[in-house]
This record gives structure tokens, C-alpha cells and sequence, in this order.
């Protein structure tokens, strides 16, 4: 394969590489059950690799990020012994990674076909794609994954959709594509739209970059990047505007354990392995313990409060109005969890509810539950939710009882 490499030969980084570099910045590379040794250059050249390009266009790319110390040899003889590794070819790799999931990523065949079995949510996204794109539009699809809202705007008559997806899914996203018949219209870029540029502004955006926690997959910065760079000032957004809710649960005491331990664990470990984990439980001085569980699970779950308002995020403003937010409510005796959820404004004329309560064994997404550590105090009668969005997918939430302390 070599033998035909020349300056204008394209070339693709197979979807997943492990790396380890060494004390001298040496690269090893895992691959297919071996280890195999590689210059200063490989590193570079793995990284610019992510997306497709041509060989003189690596090798210059990988030479100004050292200022040109390397030298064009070095970075070629790297590059061609990563070819001889299955590392780099010359042909995608379309298909599904080997790998199971979670290990596969986003190249995983079980991430994509749970997102397109969850109707109820992904038909609703597809709805609005087609009430929001009108025909000559130009629309930037985030996070493509299958391309399914990608296909949906070229279907509604965009004259071009810029498809963006960093895994290795953007393959079987493109026969997608042109088993519609629309593969014409659509550019498929494999990369992280913060390190892109657009050849024009879209008119469009759209995207399903909505955690467990709507924020947690940071899709408030994404978008305040592509609203800045990559569209126009009058665009239209699928999702436009979240608004998330609180409501006090009472979770089973079994389920409280397993994220927080009791003293009756630490006597049942003493008595299978005769060694003392007191620390463990009693040093725990967590408050409150963020997770994730699945809508089904938390629909058993009895009710202790009404739904109260957090906050507001409207993705087509700079304002970040959800960084400390308090909401009042009452809570009734027993209340230990407090369950976050949200409602998106995805079109004109569509809305999603991701209530656990109007999920199922099809929802493909979990919800964000806050459990009452052990320095939590009572909970109620009356309190207040605090919610800090800290940035870059991370929040963090705390309950004050009114007239009491934080918890």
C-alpha cells in the first residue's frame, strides 16, 4: 500500500488508538494485540489524522506544531510505519466498531440503534427538524451520530446540511445518506465543530447534544461557539430553549445504600472478609450524591413535593441564567432524593417532556438524581432546590431547608 502513497493521497485514522508515550516522547501505539514503537511524529500525526486528509496536508500540519524541528523524513517514516500498523490506510473504515459498548464509543452499534428505538424522543426532534427547515436553508447539524436529523433537514428541503460528527459513525452516516437520496447535499466532517470553519453561515442548527442532565454534555458552549462563528444572526435552533424542573422523591432505603453505604454493610463486609470498613460510612461526609438512573426505575418511586422551576436556558441568548438558581417548595416527611428533569422547546409547534414519569424501557436516556448523603440534614417541610451550573458539563446541587441551612 505504501508503494502508492503520494502527496495528494487521502488518508483515514482508523476510528479508536491507544497511546502511550513514553519519558523520552516516544509513542507506542496498542493495536490488534501489539505494541509497536514510533518517532516524536506519530503523536501529532494521530492527532491531525481524526479527520481525513492528504499526506503532504498531515506532514505540514504535524511540522508547524514543532515550529518545522522535524523534519519531513521523520514525520514521513512515522506515517508510513503507522500505515503498515492498520493505524492509517487509505480507505475509511466503514461499520459499527468490534468493540462493545461502552469501550467502542460512539462507534458502537448499541448507542445508535437504543437513540433510534426511542420513537418517542427521537421522532419528536425529526418533527421539529422538518416544521423548522424551510427549503434553500443551510443548516449545521451537531453531533450527527446516524445522521438521521441531518437527513430529516436535507428531506425538508435544505439546500445544504454541514453534518458534523467526531467518531468514526460518520461512514455508515454517509451511506445513510445516500440511501436516501440526499447525499448530494449533505458534507459530512468528521471533527468537533469548535475546530472548524464554515465555507458560509447556516441558517439552521440543529443537534441532540442533550444529556441525562440537559447541560451536562455541554451543549450551552457548543452552541454559544456556533451561534458566534458558524451561523447567522437571525438563525433557528432545534433544540431552542430548555427549562428544567425539580421534585422531591422518596427512594427505597436499599437504593439509598448502594450509593452511600450503612452501618449494616459495614457489618455484613467485616463478617465476609473480617476487616473494618467503618471509614467508608462513617468519614462519608457527601451532602448530596449525584447520578444517573433510568425513567422506569424512578416511575416507582413515590412523589414527596410538586415540580418546581430551576432554571431557563434559552440557547439562542449569551446570558447564562442557570449558573445559581433557588426554588422554593414544599416537601413532604421522607423525602431523601430530589430528581431533575426538563422540558426542550424543539420547534415551533414541538416539545419534549423528559419526565422519568413518561418514560420507559425505550427512553434511551437517563435522569439526573440528587440521593440525601449522610451530612444531609432533614428534608422539609419547606425548601429550596440550589443548582449550580459550573461549566463545561459539570452542576452541582444543594437543598436548603427554609429558614434552615444548606444541606
Amino acid at each position: 500500500m505504501t508503494e502508492s502513497l503520494n502527496p495528494d493521497t487521502v488518508m483515514y485514522r482508523r476510528p479508536d488508538v491507544l497511546l502511550e508515550i513514553d519519558t523520552s516522547n516516544n509513542c507506542k501505539v496498542h493495536v490488534d494485540g501489539r505494541t509497536l514503537s514510533f518517532g516524536h511524529a506519530a503523536v501529532g500525526l494521530v492527532d491531525v489524522l481524526h479527520r481525513p486528509l492528504t499526506v503532504s496536508e498531515a506532514v505540514r500540519r504535524v511540522r508547524s506544531r514543532t515550529g518545522g524541528q522535524l523534519d519531513t523524513r521523520d514525520v514521513m517514516t512515522d506515517l508510513v510505519g503507522l500505515v503498515h500498523a492498520g493505524v492509517l490506510d487509505t480507505r475509511p473504515r466503514l461499520g459499527f466498531s468490534p468493540r462493545p459498548w461502552p469501550a467502542g464509543g460512539y462507534d458502537s452499534a448499541y448507542v445508535h440503534l437504543r437513540i433510534l428505538n426511542d420513537r418517542r424522543r427521537k421522532g419528536a426532534f425529526v418533527a421539529a427538524v422538518r416544521e423548522t427547515v424551510r427549503p434553500g436553508d443551510v443548516v449545521l447539524d451537531l453531533g450527527s451520530g446516524s445522521g438521521i436529523l441531518a437527513v430529516a433537514a436535507a428531506q425538508a428541503g435544505a439546500r445544504k446540511v454541514y453534518a458534523v460528527e467526531p467518531s468514526g459513525m460518520i461512514g455508515l452516516s454517509e451511506a445513510v445518506a445516500e440511501a436516501n437520496g440526499v447525499g448530494d447535499r449533505i458534507e459530512f466532517i468528521r471533527d468537533w465543530s469548535t475546530r472548524i470553519e464554515l465555507p458560509e453561515k447556516a441558517s439552521v442548527l440543529t443537534t441532540d447534544l442533550v444529556g441525562n442532565e440537559p447541560l451536562d454534555m455541554k451543549i450551552w458552549e457548543t452552541l454559544t461557539d456556533a451561534r458566534q462563528r458558524h451561523l447567522r444572526d437571525d438563525a433557528r435552533m432545534v433544540p431552542a430553549s430548555f427549562r428544567s424542573t425539580a421534585r422531591f422523591y422518596r427512594v427505597p432505603g436499599s437504593y439509598l445504600s448502594a450509593h452511600r453505604g450503612a452501618p449494616a454493610d459495614v457489618a455484613t463486609w467485616n463478617d465476609w472478609y473480617g476487616i473494618d470498613f467503618s471509614p467508608l460510612v462513617d468519614q462519608d461526609d457527601r451532602a448530596w450524591i449525584g447520578t444517573y438512573e433510568r425513567p422506569e426505575v424512578i416511575r416507582d418511586w413515590p412523589t414527596a413535593s410538586d415540580e418546581v422551576a430551576v432554571y431557563e436556558c434559552d440557547l439562542a441568548s449569551d446570558v447564562k441564567p442557570f449558573e445559581v438558581v433557588t426554588a422554593p417548595v414544599d416537601v413532604e416527611a421522607g423525602a431523601n432524593a430530589v430528581v431533575l428533569s426538563y422540558r426542550a422547546r424543539l420547534g415551533p409547534g414541538t416539545e419534549f417532556d423528559a419526565d422519568p414519569r413518561k418514560g420507559g424501557a425505550d427512553s434511551h436516556w437517563y435522569t439526573a438524581v440528587w440521593l440525601a448523603g449522610r451530612a444531609a440534614g432533614p428534608v422539609g417541610p419547606r425548601a429550596r432546590v440550589e443548582y449550580r451550573y459550573r461549566g463545561d458539563g459539570s452542576s452541582g446541587l444543594h437543598v436548603r431547608r427554609v429558614g434552615g441551612e444548606a444541606q
